[in-house]
């Protein structure tokens, strides 16, 4: 916060050590239970105060457009949509994501061509209606160090009524052959259905001369996704959810209507004007529509839905065993991703040296940070794996590689292991981004990082307590050895000084002493135990009783900043 009142930040810091010394004086009392939520919003509190307070922000959904949208979207058929509804679909879409997003990509209104045939009121006909909308996020939001689940937290709206999302997950879901985003794309589907706005990049997609059902992933998905949605296992038999509705049922029944188009080689239609339907699709439609009107008459019916809705399966089941369906679109999709996601960048061509061979016959601990290509970035269209690690006595070398977003991620959560690779200067290789990284080190000693040290010597002081590695005595030894390396770096960084990676002077001596002489008399385990526990309460004690504190977390738009210069992205 700009401009910050010092006299609030000192109120803050006060209100935080007073209810940590509180929580120190009661965390022997067993029977006692802590609420560490005030806590962490006092340490919140701060760090607004500070500037330190950053994180991911997705779109920020308005309740009134959010609102505005849904009458719009359960009030319109698909087919007959007026110019007029159509400038306040966009209009609204483009309020909601004001300021937020790069480019709307695509946005639709969808129904189901099952659940519009077997109900007879139009204006019923509505009612689960959907409306997709694919958008790109900003360069900057995309390329950052967030991960996967913040990335699907922040990046995706799934609603009963809407569902709209990143690029990235359309791409993705696409390419699995999930049913919601092939049937925006694919001809044979794509009736009944209002496309409100369509960039070039997407008519592109929806353009290109690709079958996106006559593939093996498609027919997977909706035949075991028909019954998933309206059935569970009992033990060793499949029955009936109690749960499942009309709109479940009418979403099963349109995905195996789907599969039976595909096998038999016809488009989709509303099922009511489809002449060509299976005896089990006739039947079906022909007991929705008598039954129900837009809940559940009984249960019988519903188990009689039930057994036509798993007949219908066992029997498109068995064609698709003997139809040959090899159409692969993964290649022109990853392309086409590509592209679109770079449309207002300039992609750095740099080559990146991926060979670390060499540098692993060098040393023998070793922490890489690497950068994957930037096309493989913007193309990929899954997650891919951004850590290997090579640990124990039987390796030849250990190491630990990990791609810069993920490399980035832990460095912002203090993960030990990550701050100590960039707090030691004996590097083996190292290049100018780097070092322009390590030139801020010092932004990086903050409480966060204190408090993940504390909860590593921690861990340690409770395995020694609890003997965890039972008489192995060499396990043991780097327990002690590290509790004591640690807690100096933890009253260094209290200090605002770098922590000691390669220790030195007494230290050194006493770790040293710790891992080669007998451990007897003075480092015996008894009175080794001893003084570890006296190290930790003492450091604790220190951390408690503190006048002032340092910043509560990692510079956010430092480390946000960096990999996106890492990533080479020049934004037009």
């Amino acid at each position: 916060m700009a401009g910050c009142d010092s006299n609030a930040l000192r109120a803050a810091t006060l209100a935080i050590q007073g209810h940590e010394q509180l929580y120190r004086h009661l965390e022997e009392k067993r029977d006692f239970d802590l609420n560490f939520k005030l806590l962490e919003e006092s340490r919140n509190i701060k760090s607004r105060l500070e500037g330190s307070y950053a994180n991911f922000d997705g779109v920020q959904a308005d309740a009134g457009i959010l609102e505005t949208l849904r009458q719009l979207t359960i009030t319109n058929l698909p087919t007959a949509v007026s110019e007029s509804s159509k400038q306040k679909f966009l209009s609204n879409i483009m309020s909601l994501f004001k300021d937020s997003i790069d480019e709307i990509l695509y946005a639709g209104l969808i129904w189901c061509p099952w659940y519009s045939g077997c109900i007879k009121q139009k204006n019923q006909r509505t009612k689960f209606n959907k409306l997709i909308i694919v958008y790109r996020m900003r360069p900057e939001h995309f390329f950052s160090f967030m991960n996967r689940h913040n990335r699907e937290k922040y990046d995706v709206f799934d609603m009963e009524w809407l569902y709209a999302c990143d690029l990235f997950h359309f791409a993705h879901f696409l390419n699995t052959g999930k049913a919601r985003f092939v049937e925006i794309v694919e001809k044979s589907l794509r009736s009944p259905q209002c496309t409100l706005y369509c960039s070039k990049q997407f008519e592109e997609l929806m353009n290109c001369n690709i079958s996106f059902v006559k593939n093996k992933d498609f027919i997977k998905r909706c035949l075991m996704q028909s019954c998933g949605q309206v059935g569970a296992k009992k033990g060793k038999k499949f029955c009936l959810r109690r749960s499942t509705t009309l709109q479940t049922f009418s979403d099963s029944f349109k995905l195996l209507y789907y599969v039976e188009c595909v096998l038999n080689g016809s488009d989709a239609k509303v099922v009511g004007e489809d002449k060509s339907l299976c005896e089990e699709a006739k039947f079906a439609l022909e007991m929705m529509s008598e039954l129900y009107t837009f809940e559940h008459i009984n249960e019988s019916a519903d188990e009689k839905l039930f057994d036509i809705l798993m007949k219908w399966k066992e029997n498109l089941d068995k064609k698709f065993a003997i139809t040959d369906l090899s159409t692969s679109y993964t290649d022109f999709l990853s392309n086409w991703l590509g592209s679109t996601r770079t449309k207002t960048m300039n992609l750095d061509t740099r080559p990146v040296n991926s060979d670390l061979g060499q540098v692993k016959e060098l040393c023998h601990r070793l922490g890489v940070s690497h950068i994957r290509p930037d096309k493989n970035v913007v193309s990929s269209l899954s997650y891919w794996n951004e850590s290997k690690e090579e640990r124990g006595k039987d390796k030849l070398v250990e190491y630990g590689a990990y791609e810069i977003r993920l490399f980035c991620e832990m460095l912002w959560k203090c993960s030990v292991v990550i701050l100590e690779i960039l707090f030691t200067d004996s590097h083996i290789y190292e290049t100018d981004l780097w070092r322009e990284l390590a030139a801020h080190r010092r932004s990086f000693i903050c409480e966060n990082a204190i408090r993940q040290y504390l909860g590593l010597i921690t861990k340690r002081l409770k395995h020694l307590e609890r003997r965890r590695y039972g008489n192995d005595e060499s396990k043991e030894r780097k327990l002690f050895y590290q509790i004591l390396h640690k807690t100096d770096a933890c009253q260094r960084m209290m200090k605002n000084l770098t922590p000691n990676v390669r220790c030195s002077g007494e230290l050194r001596e006493t770790i040293m002493r710790i891992r080669l002489e007998p451990l007897e008399n003075e480092f015996s385990r008894e009175n080794l135990m001893k003084r570890m526990t006296n190290v930790v309460e003492t450091l604790k004690d220190d951390l408690v009783h503190r006048s002032s504190r340092l910043r509560e977390n990692v510079d956010f738009n430092l480390l946000n900043s960096w990999i996106l210069k890492s990533r080479g992205w020049n934004i037009s």
